[in-house]
């Protein structure tokens, strides 16, 4: 499928058991269903059709379209999948959604699903399907394969290999003895004491606070060079609407800062509901940016000088409660933060943080437009 809003599907799935020999042919018949659905693929309530698409086809002529879904989990289903007991299979597939404005969500979460069927405490059969988008949502599906893959007995040591070649390098010291002693006579000795590779973690603040220092500090002091403190989110603070209190974030940066660390606060905004305070939702949209900005100001003034990174807005692809709710107007919301940081902070290294861009395909197409946004943020 070529057209904008098609999705790749991929998994690995691992059957344990007994091993297996690897094979190169496609266990799910009609992959690309050029030929009639009737007797290998069916949808588990809805209804699934044959459609003569050759633009949306990936291969071939025909689609499958799923319509008229009542529940998240009705999708196309394969019965009696050739699997066996021990064996290593990856799947890929394209799917296209057709109408997902009858959903809320600005992205839509498909599943690759195997489920197992067990007679008397043995592996009986297995049935495939894809699944996950919301009820009413339409879609397009071409082109499945399920490959058996190999097993790679040699991963461990391959992994030491590279690790050798690719994580390590030579260091040559120069060490210069005193007249009439020998290097033989000599046991050098060499501890690495910093790691100019940034190396962090999220902290706790009650135990990063105890005193005296416990075992839980002296393993983030010793071990990393960077650590993240997460109490300057807004509805973490101690405080109230006129009294704001994010003493507990600012003493545990001091306190890394004091034993060599570096601190990323996180985060002056997160762009979801439930982790907005209340009182600021009790605002009415009039008064509301006011609040927002007053309260960047306040927290970016209260730390100046102690942060080397902000997250300042986080989970945006998730979430955009603050757009939603100010209107068009505000469509810049996000830039506007960052612009104003930047301009109390202009040393602070400025991010926007978000989870699964990378990891998870329901994000990848909603992340690509932020790197334009990312790019923006970097030259302010």
């Amino acid at each position: 499928m070529n057209s904008v809003g098609t999705i790749f599907l991929g998994f690995l799935l691992l059957v344990t058991w007994r091993p297996s020999t690897g094979q190169q042919t496609n266990l799910l018949a009609n992959p690309s269903f050029e030929d009639d659905l009737q007797g290998n693929w069916k949808l588990w309530g809805g209804n699934m059709e044959r459609v003569y698409d050759p633009q949306d086809s990936r291969h071939g002529d025909y689609v499958a379209k799923c319509s008229q879904r009542t529940k998240d989990y009705q999708g196309p289903t394969m019965l009696d999948v050739p699997v066996q007991p021990g064996g290593r299979y990856a799947f890929q597939g394209y799917v296209k959604l057709t109408n997902s404005s009858q959903s809320t969500k600005i992205w839509q979460l498909f599943k690759a699903v195997m489920i197992f069927e067990y007679a008397d405490g043995m592996f009986a059969s297995a049935k495939f399907s894809v699944r996950g988008p919301d009820p009413g949502v339409d879609f397009l599906v071409d082109d499945f394969s399920l490959f058996e893959v190999a097993e790679n007995t040699t991963w461990r040591a391959d992994s030491y290999s590279n690790i050798e070649n690719y994580r390590k390098s030579d260091v040559t010291f120069s060490v210069t003895l005193p007249t009439g002693v020998q290097p033989s006579e000599i046991d050098l000795q060499i501890d690495l004491k910093k790691h100019l590779f940034g190396f962090g973690t999220l902290v706790k603040d009650i135990r990063i606070k105890q005193q005296p220092t416990n075992a839980y500090s002296k393993l983030v002091f010793n071990l990393f060079n960077w650590a993240t403190v997460q109490t300057y989110k807004w509805k973490l603070q101690k405080g109230n609407e006129t009294h704001p209190d994010f003493s507990s974030a600012l003493e545990v940066t001091d306190i890394l800062n004091s034993n060599g660390l570096k601190v990323r606060g996180h985060s002056i905004f997160w762009n979801v509901e439930d982790n907005i305070p209340d009182w600021v939702k009790a605002k009415t949209n009039a008064e509301l940016p006011q609040v927002l900005f007053s309260h960047l100001d306040y927290i970016v003034n209260v730390s100046l000088g102690k942060l080397a990174h902000w997250d300042v807005q986080n989970e945006h692809i998730y979430s955009h409660y603050l757009e939603e709710r100010l209107g068009p107007a505000y469509a810049n919301l996000t830039k506007d933060f960052f612009r104003s940081v930047k301009e109390l902070d202009p040393v602070t290294k400025l991010y926007y943080n978000d989870f699964t861009g990378v990891t998870s395909g329901s994000h990848t197409q909603v992340t690509s437009p932020r790197v334009d946004d990312v790019q923006w943020f970097s030259v302010l």
